[in-house]
């Protein structure tokens, strides 16, 4: 007889049993989720920290503009407002770095945006991050779901990208 076969918790892909334990599965890795991890998207690299988890610095920024808001908190403000101060908060206290390609095909330190409808490096910063946001938002999206998958900052993967290295 075999190794036996379960099922994953979405009763879609069989899993074998292994020697992984709930810590091999589900612990992050805090100095990650605050120094960051590199995407590679093709076009673009971006360093990400985690999107709340143990990154501090995103927590203490949430917290301050929350409190700045008030007892009615982000109720206050429309759906565009709180989308505009969460992405802003995302830019400061998750992006850490942004590269993009230029014309050589070279990895640069800067964002990619449009202007008068022409493509056009700019420094690396809130605000121009904020805009290529606003003119790429599935890419926002994107990163944002990277920032908030647990998955991205396992310890396990870390201990993965030593034995490869």
């Amino acid at each position: 007889m075999g190794t036996p076969l379960f099922l994953s918790h979405d009763w879609v892909q069989p899993i074998r049993r292994n020697k992984m334990d709930l810590f091999d599965k589900f612990e992050t890795n805090s100095e990650l989720e605050n120094d960051g991890v590199w995407l590679n998207f093709g076009c673009s690299k971006v360093q990400i920290a985690r999107l709340g988890g143990s990154n501090v610095e995103w927590i203490k920024q949430y917290s301050d503009e929350v409190k700045k808001l008030g007892k009615t908190g982000l109720s206050s403000l429309d759906f565009i407002e709180q989308r505009e101060l969460e992405r802003r908060i995302f830019c400061n206290s998750v992006i850490k770095s942004h590269q993009v390609k230029d014309e050589t095909g070279e990895f640069v330190d800067g964002i990619l945006i449009k202007k008068d409808n022409k493509k056009e490096i700019v420094p690396f910063n809130t605000e121009n991050l904020m805009l290529c946001f606003e003119q790429l938002p599935e890419y926002y999206l994107a990163i944002k779901d990277y920032a908030d998958d647990y998955k991205t900052f396992l310890n396990s993967q870390v201990e993965k990208q030593e034995k490869n290295s």
